[in-house]
Protein backbone atom coordinates (compact mmCIF):
# COMPACT_ATOMS: atom_id res chain seq x y z
CA UNK A 1 0.00 0.00 0.00
CA UNK A 2 1.27 3.55 -0.83
CA UNK A 3 1.66 5.86 2.19
CA UNK A 4 2.29 9.39 1.08
CA UNK A 5 3.52 10.97 4.24
CA UNK A 6 2.27 14.61 3.70
CA UNK A 7 3.27 16.72 7.24
CA UNK A 8 1.01 19.52 6.66
CA UNK A 9 -0.92 21.25 9.01
CA UNK A 10 -3.69 23.18 9.79
CA UNK A 11 -3.94 26.78 11.05
CA UNK A 12 -5.44 27.14 14.13
CA UNK A 13 -9.39 28.83 13.82
CA UNK A 14 -9.05 29.03 10.02
CA UNK A 15 -7.80 25.38 9.36
CA UNK A 16 -6.17 27.42 6.35
CA UNK A 17 -3.39 24.33 4.74
CA UNK A 18 0.45 25.34 5.44
CA UNK A 19 2.57 25.17 2.15
CA UNK A 20 4.66 22.34 2.12
CA UNK A 21 7.37 20.83 0.25
CA UNK A 22 10.55 18.02 0.79
CA UNK A 23 7.98 15.84 1.01
CA UNK A 24 8.84 12.05 1.27
CA UNK A 25 6.74 9.33 -0.43
CA UNK A 26 7.26 5.82 1.65
CA UNK A 27 5.95 2.69 -0.16
CA UNK A 28 6.05 -0.54 2.42
CA UNK A 29 6.17 -3.30 -0.51
CA UNK A 30 3.33 -6.07 -0.17
CA UNK A 31 4.88 -9.42 1.45
CA UNK A 32 3.47 -11.36 -1.80
CA UNK A 33 5.20 -8.72 -4.01
CA UNK A 34 9.00 -8.39 -2.13
CA UNK A 35 10.95 -12.02 -3.38
CA UNK A 36 12.01 -12.24 -6.41
CA UNK A 37 13.86 -15.38 -7.47
CA UNK A 38 15.87 -16.39 -10.36
CA UNK A 39 13.61 -18.73 -12.50
CA UNK A 40 14.85 -18.98 -16.12
CA UNK A 41 15.49 -15.18 -17.27
CA UNK A 42 13.61 -13.07 -14.78
CA UNK A 43 13.21 -9.79 -14.70
CA UNK A 44 11.55 -7.09 -12.04
CA UNK A 45 10.57 -3.49 -13.80
CA UNK A 46 10.73 -0.65 -11.05
CA UNK A 47 8.45 2.32 -10.83
CA UNK A 48 9.45 4.68 -8.30
CA UNK A 49 6.35 7.05 -8.37
CA UNK A 50 4.05 4.58 -10.32
CA UNK A 51 3.60 6.75 -13.61
CA UNK A 52 3.86 4.38 -15.81
CA UNK A 53 7.60 5.02 -16.74
CA UNK A 54 10.05 2.29 -15.39
CA UNK A 55 13.06 3.47 -13.63
CA UNK A 56 15.33 0.72 -13.24
CA UNK A 57 14.96 -3.24 -14.21
CA UNK A 58 16.35 -5.97 -12.35
CA UNK A 59 17.22 -9.31 -14.06
CA UNK A 60 18.67 -12.67 -12.43
CA UNK A 61 20.28 -14.89 -14.45
CA UNK A 62 22.76 -18.16 -14.31
CA UNK A 63 25.52 -14.67 -14.54
CA UNK A 64 24.17 -13.28 -11.24
CA UNK A 65 21.92 -10.26 -10.19
CA UNK A 66 21.88 -7.68 -11.66
CA UNK A 67 20.22 -3.67 -12.17
CA UNK A 68 20.19 -1.54 -14.95
CA UNK A 69 19.05 2.29 -14.89
CA UNK A 70 16.75 3.49 -17.75
CA UNK A 71 17.03 6.56 -19.48
CA UNK A 72 19.00 9.66 -17.74
CA UNK A 73 18.36 7.68 -14.31
CA UNK A 74 21.61 6.59 -12.21
CA UNK A 75 22.51 4.29 -9.48
CA UNK A 76 24.90 4.57 -6.90
CA UNK A 77 27.76 2.07 -7.27
CA UNK A 78 31.57 1.02 -6.05
CA UNK A 79 34.00 -0.39 -8.45
CA UNK A 80 32.12 1.03 -11.00
CA UNK A 81 29.95 -1.59 -12.08
CA UNK A 82 28.82 -3.31 -9.00
CA UNK A 83 25.99 -1.83 -6.70
CA UNK A 84 27.17 0.14 -3.78
CA UNK A 85 25.15 -1.63 -0.75
CA UNK A 86 24.37 1.71 1.74
CA UNK A 87 23.64 2.05 5.62
CA UNK A 88 20.73 3.70 6.83
CA UNK A 89 21.38 7.61 6.49
CA UNK A 90 23.79 7.79 3.78
CA UNK A 91 23.23 11.07 1.77
CA UNK A 92 21.83 10.19 -1.80
CA UNK A 93 22.10 13.60 -3.66
CA UNK A 94 23.64 14.88 -6.41
CA UNK A 95 27.12 14.90 -4.42
CA UNK A 96 27.58 11.80 -2.49
CA UNK A 97 30.31 10.41 -0.03
CA UNK A 98 32.98 8.80 -1.99
CA UNK A 99 35.33 7.79 0.20
CA UNK A 100 34.41 4.43 0.04
CA UNK A 101 34.43 4.42 -4.12
CA UNK A 102 31.34 5.26 -4.39
CA UNK A 103 29.85 6.93 -7.65
CA UNK A 104 26.80 7.62 -9.82
CA UNK A 105 26.58 5.30 -12.28
CA UNK A 106 23.97 5.11 -15.44
CA UNK A 107 24.78 1.45 -17.06
CA UNK A 108 24.54 -1.84 -15.61
CA UNK A 109 25.83 -3.22 -12.42
CA UNK A 110 25.90 -6.42 -10.76
CA UNK A 111 24.23 -7.26 -7.30
CA UNK A 112 26.01 -9.93 -7.02
CA UNK A 113 27.49 -11.91 -10.34
CA UNK A 114 28.06 -16.03 -10.73
CA UNK A 115 30.60 -18.09 -12.54
CA UNK A 116 30.34 -22.25 -12.53
CA UNK A 117 33.32 -23.75 -10.76
CA UNK A 118 34.47 -26.98 -10.33
CA UNK A 119 33.16 -26.72 -7.16
CA UNK A 120 29.57 -25.45 -8.21
CA UNK A 121 28.12 -21.94 -8.80
CA UNK A 122 30.10 -18.93 -7.33
CA UNK A 123 28.66 -15.66 -6.56
CA UNK A 124 30.52 -12.45 -5.67
CA UNK A 125 30.09 -9.02 -5.14
CA UNK A 126 29.49 -5.65 -3.02
CA UNK A 127 25.94 -6.66 -2.26
CA UNK A 128 25.88 -10.78 -1.81
CA UNK A 129 24.51 -11.86 1.06
CA UNK A 130 23.34 -8.81 2.22
CA UNK A 131 20.23 -6.79 3.40
CA UNK A 132 20.90 -2.97 2.55
CA UNK A 133 19.98 -0.16 0.92
CA UNK A 134 20.65 0.86 -2.60
CA UNK A 135 20.38 4.75 -3.77
CA UNK A 136 18.87 6.32 -6.94
CA UNK A 137 18.58 9.18 -9.12
CA UNK A 138 15.67 9.15 -11.70
CA UNK A 139 13.14 11.59 -13.34
CA UNK A 140 9.76 12.46 -12.60
CA UNK A 141 8.78 14.70 -15.71
CA UNK A 142 12.14 15.33 -16.63
CA UNK A 143 13.14 16.67 -13.33
CA UNK A 144 16.03 14.80 -11.11
CA UNK A 145 14.49 13.26 -7.91
CA UNK A 146 16.44 11.12 -5.66
CA UNK A 147 15.20 7.66 -3.57
CA UNK A 148 16.49 4.58 -2.22
CA UNK A 149 15.08 0.84 -1.98
CA UNK A 150 15.98 -1.66 0.74
CA UNK A 151 16.96 -5.13 -0.58
CA UNK A 152 18.28 -8.42 0.78
CA UNK A 153 20.56 -9.90 -1.58
CA UNK A 154 20.55 -13.84 -1.96
CA UNK A 155 23.82 -15.94 -3.06
CA UNK A 156 23.15 -14.09 -6.71
CA UNK A 157 19.85 -16.10 -7.22
CA UNK A 158 17.76 -12.29 -6.62
CA UNK A 159 16.57 -11.07 -3.69
CA UNK A 160 13.90 -9.07 -1.45
CA UNK A 161 12.24 -5.59 -2.05
CA UNK A 162 11.59 -4.75 1.51
CA UNK A 163 10.62 -0.87 0.99
CA UNK A 164 11.63 2.16 -0.75
CA UNK A 165 11.03 5.91 -0.75
CA UNK A 166 11.77 9.05 -2.78
CA UNK A 167 12.04 12.91 -2.15
CA UNK A 168 9.11 14.09 -3.72
CA UNK A 169 10.37 17.70 -4.28
CA UNK A 170 13.12 18.11 -7.25
CA UNK A 171 16.56 18.36 -6.70
CA UNK A 172 16.41 17.60 -3.03
CA UNK A 173 18.34 14.92 -1.49
CA UNK A 174 17.35 11.84 0.99
CA UNK A 175 19.08 10.00 3.69
CA UNK A 176 19.10 6.16 3.29
CA UNK A 177 16.48 4.62 5.07
CA UNK A 178 14.45 8.41 6.14
CA UNK A 179 10.56 7.87 5.61
CA UNK A 180 10.15 11.38 6.88
CA UNK A 181 9.02 12.65 10.38
CA UNK A 182 7.30 15.79 11.49
CA UNK A 183 9.34 19.22 12.96
CA UNK A 184 7.75 19.13 16.42
CA UNK A 185 6.22 22.61 15.40
CA UNK A 186 4.09 21.00 12.57
CA UNK A 187 3.39 18.17 14.55
CA UNK A 188 2.28 20.71 17.71
CA UNK A 189 -0.24 22.23 14.51
CA UNK A 190 -1.24 19.28 13.19
CA UNK A 191 -2.32 18.10 16.65
CA UNK A 192 -4.13 21.41 17.84
CA UNK A 193 -5.31 21.80 14.29
CA UNK A 194 -7.15 18.52 14.50
CA UNK A 195 -8.28 19.21 17.74
CA UNK A 196 -10.23 22.13 16.72
CA UNK A 197 -11.81 20.05 14.04
CA UNK A 198 -13.41 17.50 16.63
CA UNK A 199 -14.40 20.76 18.68
CA UNK A 200 -16.51 22.09 15.86
CA UNK A 201 -18.15 19.12 15.00
CA UNK A 202 -18.94 18.97 18.75
CA UNK A 203 -20.63 22.11 19.12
Amino acid sequence: MRKLLFWCAFAIGSLSTLNCSAVIIYVDIPEDEESFVFVSLATKDFDFNGDGAIDLIFSASNSGFTLRPQGNNRIITVFENNLAPLDAGFSIGEAIDNANGAQWWGDKAFISSCMSTPIGVQCDGAFTNLTAFMGAEFEIEGETHYGWIQIREFAGLGGFFFDFAYESEPGVGILAGAIAIPEPSVSILLFFGLAVMVLRKRL
